[in-house]
C-alpha cells in the first residue's frame, strides 16, 4: 500500500497544482488538461509491460526498480524550464511508476482467496486515494515555497519512500488457490469478459478523470475559492473515496458478485453527476459537495473491478490487470484534454452534466459482462445460468 501511495501522488496529486501551473506557464484550459494528463499518458505506455514483467519476475523486483526510476525522473523534472519539458518528464516518471498499480494488485490477489479479494483489493485501492490526498495537500505548499521545482522534489521523495517500502513485499503463499481455472479463455487479450470489464471501467473512469482534474480549477476560477481551499476539497474527496472503496469491496464479497456491485455503483455515479451538473448554481459549498459525491461514486468500484478481472483470468493475473489498467489509462489520458477543450466553450453545468452519460453507459456494458460471467460459471459447474439446475442432471434424466 505504501508503494502504491507513493506512485499515486503524481497522477492524483498533480491536479492540485492546476492553478499554479496555469499561471506559471500561461496555459489555456485545454493545454492545462493536456499537461495534467501527461502522467496518465506515461502509465498507458508501460502498464501492460509491467504486468507481464510482474508475472515473470515477481512483484518486489518490479516495484523497487520502477519506483526508484520514477523518483529519479521526478528529480530531473524539478529542473524543467518549460511546460513541454515538464510534461515529457512527468510522462517518463509515470511510465516508471506504472509498475505500482499492477504489481501491488497482483501481490494482493496472490495473498487472498477469491472470497476475500473484494475487501482486500478495496483496501489496497485506498492507497491511491491516500497518496493523492497527500500530494494534493503537499504540492501547493511546496510550490508556494520553492516553485514548481519544489513540488517535483516532493513528488520524488514520495516515490522514493514507495521504493524503499517495496523491499518488504513478500511472495504469495505456495498453496494459494488462484481461483476457478475453468473460466480462463487463453491470453487475456483474447478474452471477451476481460474486454467487457475494461470497456465498462473505461466509461466509468471518464467521470473520475474529469472530476479529479477539474474540480479544483472550477472551485478556484468560478466560485472564488483559494488554491488551498480547492486543494483541500480534492484531498477530502480522495479520502472519502478511499473509505467507499473498502465498503464496496466488503459488499461485493458478501454478495458474492463483483460485477453486480460495479453496475450499481456506475448507475449511482451517473445519476449523481447529472444532478451535480444541473445544480451547480447552488451555493458554492453545496456545489462542491455534489461534485465530491459524484467523484466518490465514480471511484468507489476500482478495487472491486480489479477483483472481477483477476477472477476472469486467474492464470495470467498480471497481464489481465495490465491490459485492464492500460485501457483505463488511455481513456484517462484523453478525457481531461477533451473535456478542457469542450468546457472552454460551454457552461460548466452543461459540461459536467454531459459527462454523466459515460458511467450510465458503463452500467449497460456491465450488465452484458454479468451475463457472460454467469454463463462461464454455469459451463464450469454444469448448471443452467437461468435456473441453477444441473445441466448434467437434466441430460441424465432425459
Amino acid at each position: 500500500m505504501v508503494a502504491q501511495a507513493g506512485a499515486s501522488s503524481l497522477p492524483l496529486g498533480l491536479p492540485a497544482l492546476g492553478p499554479h501551473l496555469r499561471g506559471e506557464f500561461g496555459l489555456s484550459l485545454a493545454w492545462l488538461g493536456v499537461l495534467l494528463a501527461t502522467p496518465t499518458i506515461g502509465y498507458a505506455l508501460t502498464m501492460f509491460a509491467w504486468g507481464a514483467l510482474a508475472d515473470r519476475l515477481g512483484e518486489r523486483r518490479v516495484l523497487v526498480g520502477g519506483l526508484a526510476g520514477c523518483a529519479a525522473m521526478l528529480m530531473a523534472a524539478a529542473q524543467a524550464d518549460g511546460a513541454l519539458a515538464l510534461g515529457l518528464l512527468l510522462a517518463g516518471a509515470a511510465a516508471l511508476g506504472a509498475c505500482a498499480p499492477v504489481a501491488s494488485g497482483r501481490a494482493v490477489v496472490g495473498w487472498f482467496p477469491v472470497a476475500e479479494r473484494g475487501r482486500a483489493l478495496g483496501l489496497r485501492h485506498t492507497a491511491p486515494m491516500a497518496g493523492g490526498a497527500i500530494g494534493a495537500a503537499v504540492l501547493p505548499v511546496a510550490a508556494s515555497v520553492a516553485g514548481t521545482g519544489g513540488a517535483m522534489v516532493a513528488l520524488a521523495l514520495l516515490a522514493a519512500v514507495g521504493a524503499v517500502a517495496s523491499w518488504g513485499v513478500p511472495g504469495p503463499p505456495a498453496d494459494m488457490d488462484p481461483g476457478p481455472r475453468g473460466v480462463v479463455r487463453g491470453h487475456p487479450a483474447g478474452d471477451r469478459l476481460v474486454w467487457l470489464l475494461a470497456a465498462a471501467g473505461a466509461a466509468v473512469i471518464v467521470a473520475q478523470a474529469v472530476l479529479l482534474r477539474f474540480q479544483p480549477l472550477y472551485l478556484h476560477d468560478e466560485r472564488g475559492w483559494s488554491q488551498g481551499a480547492a486543494a483541500g476539497m480534492l484531498s477530502a474527496t480522495l479520502l472519502v473515496a478511499a473509505v467507499a472503496r473498502v465498503a464496496a469491496g466488503v459488499i461485493s464479497d458478501r454478495r458474492g458478485s463483483h460485477i453486480a456491485v460495479l453496475r450499481g455503483q456506475a448507475l449511482g455515479a451517473g445519476a449523481l453527476l447529472l444532478g451535480a451538473g444541473l445544480l451547480l448554481g447552488l451555493p458554492a459549498i453545496v456545489a462542491a459537495l455534489l461534485l465530491m459525491g459524484a467523484a466518490v461514486l465514480s471511484m468507489a468500484g476500482n478495487g472491486v473491478a480489479y477483483a472481477a478481472v483477476a477472477e476472469a483470468a486467474p492464470d495470467r493475473t498480471g497481464q489481465a490487470l495490465g491490459l485492464y489498467a492500460t485501457v483505463l489509462i488511455v481513456v484517462v489520458s484523453a478525457a481531461p484534454a477533451l473535456f478542457g477543450l469542450v468546457a472552454g466553450d460551454v457552461p460548466w453545468t452543461l459540461a459536467f452534466a454531459a459527462v454523466a452519460a459515460f458511467p450510465v453507459a458503463g452500467a449497460l456494458v456491465l450488465a452484458r459482462a454479468d451475463r457472460e460471467h454467469r454463463a462461464r460459471a454455469a459451463a464450469v459447474s454444469g448448471r443452467d445460468p437461468r435456473s441453477g439446475a444441473s445441466l448434467r442432471d437434466g441430460a441424465a434424466k432425459a
